[in-house]
């Protein structure tokens, strides 16, 4: 198996002219330096140095392939420098829990504004409120976007902290054609119509939706569960079934149209949460960042 510390001998020898000038270059034994090379020719099948009591020096075929690893060294050599440059500067990795709807929208611009700021490495993961949250608390992500209904905090956590962002009305959609489109109905109404649910039971949208059909009196019929937000309106608009979500997730690209329901639907809060006993600065700066946003659309 080739070993960068191979191509490091093999070229310490050609600048020294020989195995005890190359083993004090690298800061090696002249047993260690014999045994990379010794491995390296075993590796290629052919001999690259000549060692002689007068030193050493590279065969045609070692100069050939010293020649071809030296851009490996160089670039090595660069990829550390920019690590050690970056780490003299304070760059930091910061590792970011998101989902696709309210990320899309808030975080590219408040993370090019921190980078702007802080220099930085980001990392982002997607998933649902509940995971994400509960990777915060375990060190595995250093903050997250997250989301529960409106007066039922599913998420707070006494090892969260946690920064209100925004909130969302949550609105059940249906196919533009629909003859519900745009209508005032009672949500009793919508009994036996079928519903695309989310895979998460304890997400807030499918909560809600449980607890809106229970009030009114029956069990919400599943037509299928996704938490793909194109394929909700892709079923939706192909008037296959209703779906309750949050009104800033409507994707206008899709033929769908809200249905004016005379109950109260409720809301989905929008948050931003940290560990409450170790954030990083870098997450803390972001959290400054979303804090002068008070709607995802501002932003």
């Amino acid at each position: 198996m080739l070993d960068l510390r191979q191509f490091a001998v093999l070229h310490a020898v050609r600048e020294g002219g020989s195995l005890s000038r190359a083993a004090a270059e690298l800061r090696l034994s002249v047993p260690t330096v014999t045994h990379h090379l010794d491995a390296l020719e075993r590796h290629l099948g052919a001999r690259l140095v000549n060692r002689g009591p007068r030193g050493a020096t590279l065969t045609a075929l070692g100069a050939m392939f010293a020649d071809d690893v030296d851009d490996v060294l160089g670039r090595l050599e660069l990829a550390t420098r920019k690590v050690d440059d970056a780490r003299e500067a304070g760059a930091v990795t910061l590792r970011i829990g998101t989902f696709s709807s309210a990320g899309s929208r808030l975080l590219p611009e408040a993370l090019n504004q921190l980078s702007a700021a802080t220099p930085v490495f980001l990392e982002i993961e997607e998933g649902e409120p509940t995971s994400l949250a509960g990777k915060v608390r375990a060190g595995e992500l250093h903050a997250a976007l997250v989301y529960d209904l409106e007066g039922d905090p599913a998420l707070d956590h006494p090892e969260l902290t946690r920064q209100e962002l925004d909130i969302e009305p949550l609105t059940v959609i249906t196919a533009a054609g629909s003859e519900l489109a745009d209508q005032s109905v009672d949500f009793a109404e919508l009994a036996s119509q079928p519903w695309i649910r989310s895979r998460d039971r304890a997400g807030a949208a499918e909560r809600q939706l449980v607890r809106l059909a229970a009030a009114a009196g029956f069990h919400p019929r599943t037509l299928t569960r996704t938490d793909d937000y194109t394929m909700v309106h892709g079923l939706v608009a192909g008037e296959l079934g209703l779906a309750l979500i949050s009104s800033a997730s409507i994707d206008p690209r899709f033929a769908v149209a809200a249905v004016r329901v005379q109950q109260p639907l409720g809301a989905r809060r929008i948050a931003y949460v940290t560990p409450a006993d170790r954030p990083t600065p870098a997450s803390l700066r972001l959290g400054e960042i979303l804090a002068r946003h008070t709607s995802l659309d501002q932003l």
